[in-house]
């Protein structure tokens, strides 16, 4: 698979330009549904989660996680070129052939060659029963991270130009070029029949039909395994689950809703390397305008606000100005500090409560499902309880203790989300709202009693 992917990457080198941009909305893309991880989501969470997988980060020199996708999507050739990958083994550097490089930081197209030759070990790390060494973990994580990025990179191409020489701005795609790929394939072969297999003897016309050849076999093997991109909705593809573009079409499961909403991302893919503002809007839009009757679109508007606003952080930022105005109110000016610091925290807690209640919505489940977010919620507890107290006996001790704990947990609580808070799917046997809601939700909740006490 990653030799398929990676010789693809020789014809994305060849792709046409994407043209100048002017300023475009991702608001109506970014709120696009997709399946990943086993619920839908907007595109804009798959951007996040797969972007800080491959970088590190949820932004790339300037581009949010939105844009990048779309430039993954709609112009793989630059994507390609992104220094993404970030290598501080030096005998991974030198395994891959880059040792001799002062940079640390590759791209893709770097890092083919080498990927290439190490590919044969990747099988026998998966299923080595020993505990893997850091540079071993950190070619299988090279190798996963790179797969995820060509899957991406791929995953409309069948929907993008193929050029070559004697290819002009209407050059064809394959999405097109496969009604006639009958007809292209007996003119290939006529052309090898006559002239033998060496492209320097090939015309410019014959140049470009050997090479769109070339691309559309290699376009459909790399496609066969492209299930990452899940945005076409169950009930277009009549088998009851969400599926890739590649699925559809390779697959026989295509209709004419999914055909059309394909066109739709084709107008997208166009305005988006023309730089045209407005028919980007309008495909975004329209796209948008489909998908409509199958998504809940105020759950997928909700995540993106959620994740721009980063409820959680804005409040444990007020919850360190609370604590720190309450702790100076001990020694001077006890009545305008203990006035910032209740307004602090009062601004903190209804951030802090209005996140979790954010992720009930999305989630459609209470928030103690995972590690980090049971530490979010006995985190509020805390607060809760403090506050409670505080009007009670007006004697700050409670509260600063409130702040003081609900801070250190909400601080911790990435720790247990090292790959990013990607609003995760249940395991199995926490797959059951009923008991989340009681037996573990008042569980946590006397996690933060105690924690207070």
């Amino acid at each position: 698979m990653i030799r398929i992917l990676l010789a693809l990457l020789l014809c994305l080198a060849v792709t046409l330009p994407a043209r100048a941009q002017t300023a475009l909305d991702y608001d109506a893309f970014a709120a696009l549904p997709v399946l990943h991880e086993g619920r839908i989501k907007p595109l804009d969470a798959l951007a996040r989660v797969e972007l800080r997988k491959i970088y590190g980060a949820e932004s790339i020199r300037g581009l949010g996680a939105t844009q990048w996708l779309a430039r993954v999507l709609f112009d793989p050739s630059a994507a390609a070129q992104d220094k993404l990958f970030t290598l501080r083994d030096t005998d991974i550097r030198k395994q891959l052939g880059v040792d001799q490089s002062p940079e640390r930081v590759f791209s893709l197209n770097e890092l083919a060659a080498g990927l290439g030759e190490t590919e044969a070990l990747i099988p026998g790390l998966l299923q080595s029963k020993e505990k893997l060494t850091p540079p071993q973990e950190e070619l299988l994580r090279l190798h996963e991270a790179a797969l995820t990025l060509a899957q991406l990179m791929g995953a409309v191409n069948m929907i993008l130009p193929l050029d070559g020489p004697g290819a002009g701005d209407d050059a064809p795609d394959w999405l097109t070029m496969r009604k006639e790929e009958s007809s292209l394939t007996r003119k290939v072969q006529s052309i090898i029949a006559r002239k033998g297999r060496n492209p320097e003897k090939y015309s410019d016309d014959e140049k470009f039909l050997t090479l769109t050849a070339m691309q559309m076999d290699m376009l459909g093997k790399a496609g066969e395994n492209n299930v990452l991109f899940r945005i076409i909705p169950p009930q277009w593809a009549q088998d009851g689950e969400w599926l890739s573009p590649w699925m559809t079409l390779l697959g026989g499961h295509g209709s004419p809703e999914g055909a059309e909403y394909l066109q739709t991302w084709k107008a997208m893919a166009d305005a988006y390397r023309d730089g045209d503002a407005a028919n980007w809007e309008k495909a975004t839009h329209k796209a948008q305008d489909m998908v409509a009757g199958h998504t809940d679109a105020t759950r997928l508007r909700l995540e993106v606000a959620y994740r721009d606003v980063q409820p959680l952080y804005l409040a444990e930022t007020l919850y360190a100005l609370a604590f720190a105005f309450l702790a100076a109110s001990f020694w001077r000016s006890r009545a305008a500090f203990y006035r910032l610091a209740i307004g602090c925290g009062a601004a903190g807690a209804i951030l802090h409560f209005g996140g979790i209640a954010a992720r009930i919505f999305i989630l459609a489940r209470p928030p103690v499902g995972t590690l980090y977010e049971s530490l979010t919620f006995v985190g509020l507890t805390i607060v809760l309880f403090a506050m409670t107290i505080e009007l009670v006996r007006r004697d700050r001790l409670a509260l600063l203790a409130g702040l003081g704990g609900a801070l250190a947990l909400l601080y911790a609580a990435p720790v247990f989300a090292p790959a990013g808070d990607s609003l995760e799917v249940l395991i199995a046997v926490l797959n059951t709202n009923f008991w989340l809601a009681t037996h573990v939700l008042c569980i946590t909740i006397g996690y933060g009693v105690s924690i207070l006490a």
